[in-house]
């Protein structure tokens, strides 16, 4: 039972080795099957044949993980790692392929305070935010931002991003740190 939970992370993410053959495709079954036999040892009855189950398929885990055909992920690190790259374009936006478990960590918004202004010339700002970011203004804001200001930045068409500075209008913005 105690093997059930130590694999109950976020996501199972399986990529294939092009040096094997052996295509991603059935890496992924070949990974889930195992873990699902995970919970079929948990259901057998006598105690002699569940243990040998569940040293049977960690070994088929262990193995994997050892290999890199299966990679198990942190639900809230992920998180926190992509609450610091939100913005920068070279982060990818869905690093276990665009399953579900990436939609399901998606950051598409960022709240968080201004912690520093600089005016950089033509009514633009580089705004310096709480969450250790730093984003240019690339439309002149209504009012000018303040220090301690709420700001939230969302993710807008065409892979840009928009701020929101105290309850006013959206602007363009581009993340530079």
């Amino acid at each position: 039972m105690r093997l059930v939970h130590a694999f109950s992370l976020l996501a199972i993410g399986v990529c294939g080795f092009a040096s094997t053959g052996t295509s991603a495709w059935a890496a992924e079954e070949n990974a889930t099957k195992s873990l699902d036999e995970l919970v079929t040892c948990k259901a057998i009855v006598i105690d002699a044949q569940r243990l040998s189950c569940f040293d049977r398929v960690s070994g088929k885990i262990v193995t994997a993980r050892a290999s890199g055909e299966l990679l198990a992920l942190d639900r809230q690190k992920v998180v926190a790692n992509k609450r610091r790259s939100f913005g920068l374009s070279n982060q990818a936006d869905a690093p276990l392929g665009e399953r579900a478990v990436d939609k399901a960590i998606a950051v598409t918004q960022v709240d968080t305070t201004i912690s520093g202004v600089r005016q950089s010339g033509y009514g633009r700002y580089r705004l310096d935010l709480a969450n250790d970011t730093s984003w240019q203004t690339i439309d002149p804001p209504t009012l000018e931002p303040r220090v301690g200001a709420a700001i939230t930045v969302k993710r807008a068409s065409l892979g840009g991003f928009r701020a929101t500075i105290a309850g006013g209008r959206s602007i363009l913005v581009k993340r530079v740190r």
